[in-house]
Parts: C-alpha cells; structure tokens; sequence
C-alpha cells in the first residue's frame, strides 16, 4: 500500500483487517506474514485471524452476518490506531538489506581480483607487458582484437590458395531440381536471420521502429564493394556470399533441411552472409567468380579469400573454371593496389565445423 494505514471499509474487500500486497492483490486478515498484526495491540484468534482488542472473532464473520454496530466498532478502532508496521515496510527494509549484501559482496570480489592481478603483475613483469592490451577477465578490447584481425588478414591469401587446392572439383554447374523457395531462412524469433545480421553488425546501437524492438529502423553499415555507408534498413540487403543455386549446385542439393536451414543462418561466420545496398547491382544474376567480380578490382583479394573461406566450411566443390578465376584474384593480393583480405571478415575465435547432415543414400 502506498502508506502505512489499512484500508477503510469502504475500500476494503472483505472489511477491516484485509490488506493489499505489492502486485495489488487484497488479503485476510489471516494472511499476514511472521506473526505481525495489521495493527499494535491486535490478537490473533485460533482461527489464525487477527482481530482488534475490543472486538472477538464472531465480528470477522462474513460480512453479511456482521451487525451495524460491529461495524462501527471495528471502523472505529481502525481509525483510532496508528498502525506501525506493514507489510510494504518490512519487505523494503529486507530489499535494503539483500542490495547491501550483493554490493559488499561485489566489493569484495573486485579487491580480491585486483590484488591478484597487481601480485600477478610484480611477478611477471615480461607476462604483464606482453598483455597490456587485454582487460581483467580475459575480455579483448576492440583495439586488440582488430589488430588480431589484421594480423590474419595478412596471412589469408595463402591460406586460401591452400584451401582452394584441397576443394573439390565438379564438372559444371547442374541446378536441377533447384528450388528456391526451399533455400528461404525460416523465422524463429521477432526478427528474421536479415534483420538479427544488421542489428549485429551495425557500427552503432540501431534505432527501433517499435517498441518490442522487432523492427530495426536505422543504423550504420558499410557497402564494402561500393564503398558507401548504409544508415536505413530498407536500404540494406543481406545476402549469402555464395548465391544458393550454386551452393546447391556445389553439393548443396545433398543437404539436409537441417543444413540447408543452418547455411541460410550462418551468423557465427562473417563472410557467409553479406549486408550490400539493396539493388546496387552485387552480383544481381548470382554468378560464380568465373562470370561474376567486383568491379572494384582492388576488391579482387578480399572477395576471393571469403569465397574460399565458405565453401571450405561447408565442404563445397568448385568448377575448374570458378579455381582458375579465384586463382586470379588471389594473384592480386600481393598487389600494392588491393585491399587485400577484409580483416571485418576474419575469424579469430574458434568456431567448430558446421554439422553437415547428407541426405541417406548421396555422398
């Protein structure tokens, strides 16, 4: 209740004694808590109900058998105590209490981490140095872990030849039986695999259109191959890397719904799903890198080392003409002109291999 007071019998349910608790539900008089009266110098019955001083158990009948002149007693001595003690008084010195608790106990555990760190720093100085660029706990700051990106990038272009050598070979594209309405992502939350990539990806907190924050309105993006910046939703596009009729071509058509579902939602990759301006014109026929390149040739790099990089991890095949075009973007990483490996688009933390499921009787 918003104060101390019990509520008059004109706001009661059920009379004199009956209380409100916090989420606003009345309660008898019998439901007080730890054997605290409603009021000073009230009693508490056999029944387990609480009556004032002067009146006796019989008075706290159902309200149809109460006299007019109990009723006026029973008001009267409401009105004439000063009640002490409530319910809303007791939980909120007990919440005091638990939010002291919980912040001597934080204190305690920072100052134990902190002498533990500075102990750990005397001792190795040479250790302390090499991990400066880290904060407590383990957590990498932005700085370190982009400069990790980088230092990755650097060595992605032979890793990627290396893994294009290993890829399998496959005479030419077949997309029969492609489906397109098969390789949809299915939504599962508020918001669909598109809209969860952007609101992940975007360079500042999004704006929401709506209250539930299922509609992402505005945000920040970058159109690597155009070189521009997205700010709206309805301008960005997200889409698969590797087009899903060549997926499908690529050993795709042997996939489980399961895994088809899991490429089409491949968040914990980088370079499998793309945010492009929408209708800019990326690879608008959906072509392997054999037909289809950035215009942008210092681009070359960077889209060759995320082509490889997706296919390796979902064990897809290559055409001898799609190697041959890759083969000849990678030749322009070492090109003092080429972006070189997009560092946006490293994985520096170990990710475990998909689980590709085949279809029982394909290989």
């Amino acid at each position: 209740m918003a104060n101390s007071e019990l509520p008059r019998k004109e706001n009661k349910r059920g009379g004199p004694g009956w209380w409100m608790d916090l989420d606003g539900a009345w309660r008898s008089p019998s439901e007080w808590p730890e054997d605290t009266p409603p009021l000073d110098g009230w009693q508490r019955a056999s029944d387990g109900t609480w009556h004032a001083p002067t009146l006796t158990a019989n008075d706290f009948d159902h309200e149809s058998k109460r006299s007019p002149i109990a009723v006026a007693e029973r008001t009267a001595a409401i009105d004439s105590d000063a009640p002490r003690r409530s319910r809303q008084a007791t939980a909120d010195r007990r919440a005091m209490l638990t939010v002291a608790g919980a912040l001597g106990a934080a204190a305690l555990l920072l100052a134990v981490a902190l002498v533990l760190i500075t102990q750990a720093g005397a001792e190795d100085p040479v250790q302390a140095k090499d991990s400066a660029g880290t904060v407590i706990f383990a957590a990498e700051t932005d700085e370190v872990r982009m400069e990790r990106r980088r230092a990755e990038a650097a060595l992605a272009p032979a890793a990627a030849a290396t893994q294009l050598d290993a890829l399998a070979t496959r005479t030419g594209d077949d997309p029969t039986g492609f489906d397109a309405l098969s390789w949809v992502a299915q939504r599962t939350d508020c918001l669909d695999i598109a809209e969860q990539v952007l609101v992940a990806r975007s360079e500042r907190p999004v704006v929401w259109a709506d209250q539930l924050e299922c509609v992402p309105d505005t945000g920040r993006w970058s159109d690597r191959y155009l070189d521009t910046t997205i700010t709206r939703t309805l301008d960005a596009e997200v889409t698969p890397l590797i087009p899903t009729a060549i997926a499908y071509s690529s050993g795709g058509d042997q996939w489980t719904d399961a895994t088809r579902q899991a490429y089409l939602t491949d968040t914990w990759h980088p370079a499998t799903l793309q945010i492009v301006a929408a209708g800019a014109g990326h690879n608008p026929r959906s072509q392997d890198p054999s037909t289809w390149k950035p215009s942008n040739r210092a681009l070359w790099c960077a889209y060759a080392v995320d082509w490889v990089a997706v296919k390796t991890r979902w064990e897809l095949s290559v055409t001898a003409s799609e190697r041959s075009a890759l083969l000849e973007m990678l030749e322009t990483c070492a090109s003092p002109t080429s972006d070189g490996a997009d560092p946006m688009s490293m994985v520096i933390d170990p990710l475990g291999a998909p689980a590709i499921e085949r279809i029982i009787g394909n290989s």
